[in-house]
C-alpha cells in the first residue's frame, strides 16, 4: 500500500512538470506588434531613362580684323577703328528645349554611397545673334552693317556620379566630358559712299562639334523597385569655336581684307526625367 500511494504521488508530480504553467488569461492590454518596417531601395543595377528640360546658354564672341583693315589707307584704319570693337561682344539671350534619353549603372556602397556613370543624348535648341545696321564712319561716309549669329542642335555628356542615399531618396552630384555642335557666324556687309557703284562683303562661318566640361546636381527618390524619377541642374563649358575668312565685292584687293572669329558657349539647363532600373 505505502509503495502504491508512493508511486501514485510520483505520476501526479511528473504530470504537473510535463503540463507546465498554466497560461495567464489575457486583460486584453497587450501592446500590439510593431508594423514592419519599409525595405529601403537598392540603388545597384543598371537603368535608362529619359528627360526634358530648359536651357539657357551666354557666348562671348570674339573678333578680330586683320590685313588691309588695318591701314596703310587712312580711310581703311577709320574703318578698322569703327568695327574692329564690334567683334568683341555677348549673346545672353540664347535659350530653348533640351530632351531626350539617357543609361546608366549605379552600384551601392553598403546602405548610403552611391556611385555611378552615365552617358545621354538629347536634342539641344539653342540660337542667339545681334545686328548693328548703319554704322555710318565719319570720314569716308561707309555704312555697315555688322551682325553674328550661332546656334545648336544637340547635346551628349558621359560622366560619373556620386549620390548618398537616404533610403528611397538619393542626392547626387555629377560631372563629365560634353559634346555638342556650333554653327557660327559673322558678316560685315559696307555699302560705300557712292551708294550705285560698289559694296564689299566679308563673312564666314563654321559648323563644328565641340568638347566640353559638365557638372551638376540632382535629386532622385525611388517610386518603387522599378520606377524612380529625378530633377537635375547642370553647367555645361565649351572649347571655342573659329574661324578665320577674306572679303569678297567688286573692289579692287578684296581678298587682303581677313579676320578671325572665335565664340566661347556657356550652357545652363534644367531638367526633370524617368527612370527604369533593371
Amino acid at each position: 500500500m505505502k509503495i502504491f500511494v508512493a508511486l501514485t504521488a510520483l505520476l501526479i508530480s511528473c504530470a504537473v512538470s510535463f503540463a507546465g504553467t498554466e497560461p495567464m488569461a489575457s486583460s486584453g492590454k497587450e501592446a500590439a506588434p510593431a508594423p514592419a518596417v519599409a525595405e529601403c531601395h537598392n540603388w545597384t543595377g543598371f537603368y535608362v531613362g529619359g528627360q526634358a528640360g530648359w536651357a539657357f546658354a551666354d557666348a562671348d564672341v570674339h573678333g578680330t580684323l586683320t590685313g588691309a583693315w588695318d591701314g596703310p589707307d587712312t580711310n581703311h584704319i577709320q574703318d578698322f577703328d569703327v568695327l574692329n570693337p564690334l567683334g568683341n561682344h555677348d549673346l545672353n539671350d540664347g535659350e530653348g528645349g533640351r530632351a531626350g534619353g539617357f543609361l546608366g549603372y549605379n552600384y551601392q556602397l553598403g546602405n548610403h554611397i552611391v556611385l555611378g556613370l552615365e552617358g545621354s543624348f538629347e536634342a539641344l535648341g539653342l540660337d542667339d545673334g545681334s545686328t548693328v545696321h548703319h554704322i555710318l564712319v565719319p570720314i569716308n561716309g561707309d555704312v555697315f552693317r555688322y551682325s553674328s549669329q550661332y546656334n545648336t542642335s544637340y547635346i551628349a555628356t558621359v560622366g560619373g556620379r556620386i549620390g548618398w542615399a537616404w533610403c528611397n531618396l538619393l542626392p547626387y552630384i555629377t560631372g563629365g566630358v560634353t559634346f555638342t555642335n556650333v554653327e557660327f557666324s559673322q558678316h560685315i556687309h559696307e555699302q560705300f559712299h557712292d551708294f550705285h557703284v560698289s559694296q564689299f562683303d566679308e563673312e564666314g562661318s563654321t559648323d563644328d562639334t565641340e568638347v566640353g566640361w559638365t557638372v551638376g546636381a540632382g535629386l532622385q527618390y525611388a517610386l518603387n523597385k522599378h520606377w524612380n524619377v529625378r530633377a537635375e541642374y547642370r553647367y555645361s563649358q565649351f572649347d571655342d569655336i573659329g574661324f578665320s575668312d577674306s572679303a569678297t565685292g567688286n573692289i579692287v584687293g578684296a581678298t587682303q581684307y581677313t579676320s578671325h572669329r572665335d565664340l566661347n558657349l556657356r550652357v545652363h539647363s534644367a531638367t526633370f526625367g524617368i527612370a527604369y532600373q533593371f
